[in-house]
């Protein structure tokens, strides 16, 4: 499996902190294969995985499917948290103002979905499509911002951002692999068997 190239579909939240190190992993050991990331919603990922475009997919849950050949495997489940800084770190979470992934992101509709059970609406004055513009935005406290936690390990650690505490009860991210089988090309199937599934 030393020379080929491997397309992923994947939202950019997700490639960042869950794909890029699977990648890293594996061009160590085969530095001739060339990857290329898809990113897009759940649906024109699948669109794309669906015309061959795309070898396989790894987006989060839920994801409505209506093709009986398309199959979907639970990967893992991450914490997710609200990020902020020490200027910010007292306010209350009605009183915050948030910076979020798009609206159409799965990682939101959850979210928005548990706190409605609580009348709660977050205040939300800047939506972006990726983490690391979440985790830029807070630094520099343009607000709170609403993360899969283990993209922010590091800067929680070394006190660089807060996690700001809440008694809700804060949605898991499940992440799921989403192929045909028909379609997956001997490389995808080593790369995911090997490195994705490990």
């Amino acid at each position: 499996m030393d020379f080929g190239s491997i397309v992923i579909g994947a939202p950019a939240h997700i490639a960042s902190f869950y794909l890029l190190e699977y990648i890293e992993a594996y061009r160590k050991k085969h530095p001739n294969v060339f990857f290329r990331i898809v990113n897009g919603t759940t649906t024109e990922l699948l669109k794309g995985l669906e015309a061959h475009n795309i070898d396989f997919v790894i987006d989060s849950a839920p994801i409505n499917i209506v093709n009986k050949e398309i199959t979907i495997l639970p990967l893992a489940q991450f914490d997710t948290c609200f990020i902020t800084t020490e200027y910010n770190k007292q306010k209350n979470l009605e009183n915050q103002k948030y910076i979020m992934p798009y609206k159409r992101s799965s990682i939101r509709k959850n979210l928005e979905k548990e706190l409605a059970k609580y009348n709660i609406k977050l205040n939300v004055v800047l939506e972006v499509e990726t983490t690391d513009l979440i985790i830029s935005s807070v630094k520099k406290n343009i607000g709170t911002g609403y993360v899969v936690k283990r993209s922010v390990k590091n800067e929680l650690e070394n006190n660089e951002l807060i996690e700001l505490k809440t008694k809700y009860s804060l949605p898991k991210l499940e992440l799921n692999l989403v192929y045909i089988e028909n379609y997956l090309t001997n490389i995808s199937k080593y790369f995911i068997k090997n490195y994705i599934k490990k």
